[in-house]
């Protein structure tokens, strides 16, 4: 059985140009770049339809170097004309060039004659004839069997002619598509049964999720053999899609599938959330693996159990949301705290503020334990955030902004004044943080800030996570302020305390 999965993402093939719920061109390039780094293997561009928006897209795509993925344009059979060599769509597709196309064909027969008007013949022709022009240009194709499970039902006989001309015209790879997204997983295994007996070669699923059953299908589709998923990465369509992120993991960790490289596993919250971003959407709270409260229910973990692969949300690059009010989250605050070599009872802990405390947005391990320790009087901070400036100013001959941050600290009621400076505020802010503690801690040197989030929650309120590494274990941070500012500073703390805790500073002194 072949381990090896491939992930083909079509996030941008639904992403419009223009309107309020449009991606630009810089978040489209961003989320490609997020793709490629993460390790998708196909990466869906869409349909060249020749506007301003789409040639500069592609243009700012043909100077990208990406390292993991391949960009596939897609079109419809139909949609190439009688003589392929002429039709500008056609064109503008070998002008990328792109080494892998997608085509989509029609299996259902209903469809074929009421919506598309043509013969039944015509529409398999079609298909032979957009898949062998473009493999006769050295181009592998991936054919998508559109709406082919529900034409096993209704015209079964016709969906397998379907795969039977692809498979003729040379297809790499047929993707078998249920486009209404109502297919249950019997109507799975039964669909990949009867393709396999027309085709041999690598097989693929994509399933929308009107049902809800979109990610579970995914799984079942391979466990009978199938070796291409396609779909969005946080499961977005128009009915929804297969979520990779989800059906990544899923494969990958419980399973032992290989679809991304291993060690980019810990960066799939990470892209969830940049993702989201860049399309003006939200992750959902509650999204499997990388919503931010995925790890929020406390259940015991059964050693070498399945549930045990998924103890650390560290594996997804996300944090435990931490809800005070569970007796079992209590617990593992308290013995955590008390490995540190600090004595903690429950009765300590619930006689603080904090306790009563409705934690809002991001609230991690970490930084819930040192306000813990801190309310306790275990831990005093030795470094504070006084005041922060932020400057920004645009080169006026180079596309290219430059952020300043000046800060005054106090490390050990000593006041220092640091300068940093980047890209952008995160960047000058976190240097002028490590210039600040640079030789005034130990191996201050090692720390290192890998990704920093936000989410705007209500009343005029900032939440934010910082992914926070020194070398030799890795950890997140959380605040909730009124602006980002003090998110940052608020973090900046927390970065440092929970590091001089790990090197047994505070328990020196």
């Amino acid at each position: 059985m072949d381990r090896i999965i491939e992930t083909y993402d079509t996030t941008l093939r639904y992403a419009t140009f223009e309107g309020s719920d449009g991606v630009k061109l810089e978040e489209r390039l961003g989320i490609v770049r997020t793709l490629d780094d993460l390790g998708i293997t196909y990466i869906d561009i869409g349909t060249p339809d020749g506007s301003e928006e789409y040639e500069a897209f592609l243009a700012a795509l043909a100077e990208m170097e990406l390292e993991n993925s391949l960009l596939t344009p897609f079109i419809e059979a139909r949609s190439c004309g009688r003589r392929m060599g002429t039709d500008p769509v056609v064109l503008r597709i070998l002008e990328t060039g792109a080494k892998v196309i997608c085509v989509e064909g029609e299996c259902s027969e209903h469809l074929i004659r009421e919506e598309g008007r043509v013969r039944l013949d015509e529409n398999l022709w079609m298909i032979s004839q957009a898949i062998s022009w473009f493999r006769s240009r050295g181009k592998t194709v991936i054919f998508n069997a559109r709406n082919y499970f529900d034409s096993l039902s209704a015209s079964a006989s016709y969906a397998r002619e379907v795969l039977k001309t692809a498979a003729a015209a040379g297809a790499d790879r047929i993707i078998l598509c249920d486009t209404s997204g109502f297919g249950l997983f019997h109507d799975i295994t039964a669909g990949i049964d009867v393709a396999r007996m027309q085709y041999s070669r690598r097989l693929g699923i994509q399933c929308a999720n009107s049902s809800g059953c979109a990610d579970s299908n995914a799984v079942v589709a391979v466990k009978s053999g199938v070796t291409h998923i396609q779909g969005s990465f946080l499961g977005t369509g128009p009915n929804g899609n297969i979520s990779l992120a989800v059906t990544i993991v899923n494969l990958q960790v419980n399973m032992g599938y290989s679809c991304i490289p291993y060690m980019k596993l810990n960066r799939l919250t990470y892209s969830a959330e940049y993702i989201a971003d860049q399309m003006d959407v939200t992750v959902p709270p509650a999204m499997p693996y990388v919503g931010r409260l995925a790890f929020a229910a406390e259940h015991p973990v059964i050693p070498n159990s399945r549930s045990a692969n998924l103890s650390q949300p560290e594996v997804v690059g996300n944090s435990r949301q931490v809800n005070l009010v569970t007796s079992y989250a209590l617990s593992v605050l308290v013995e955590r705290m008390n490995k540190m070599g600090y004595n903690v009872t429950r009765d300590l802990i619930t006689s603080l503020d904090i306790w009563k405390e409705y934690h809002r947005g991001y609230a991690t391990e970490v930084s819930i334990a040192l306000q813990i320790l801190r309310g306790l009087g275990r831990v005093n901070s030795v470094f504070e955030i006084q005041d922060v400036k932020v400057l920004a100013e645009r080169i006026p001959t180079v596309s290219y902004t430059r952020s300043s941050v000046v800060m005054i600290s106090r490390f050990e009621g000593e006041e220092i004044t640091t300068v940093g400076t980047g890209s952008d505020m995160l960047d000058a802010f976190w240097q002028a943080m490590s210039n600040a503690i640079r030789g005034r801690i130990p191996q201050a040197q090692n720390l290192r800030v890998s990704s920093t989030r936000w989410r705007a929650l209500e009343r005029s309120e900032y939440s934010s996570i910082c992914d926070v590494t020194n070398g030799e274990r890795s950890w997140s941070v959380s605040a909730v302020q009124a602006t980002e500012l003090e998110c940052l500073c608020s973090m900046a703390r927390d970065v440092v305390d929970y590091h001089l805790l790990g090197i047994g500073y505070y328990k020196k002194k």
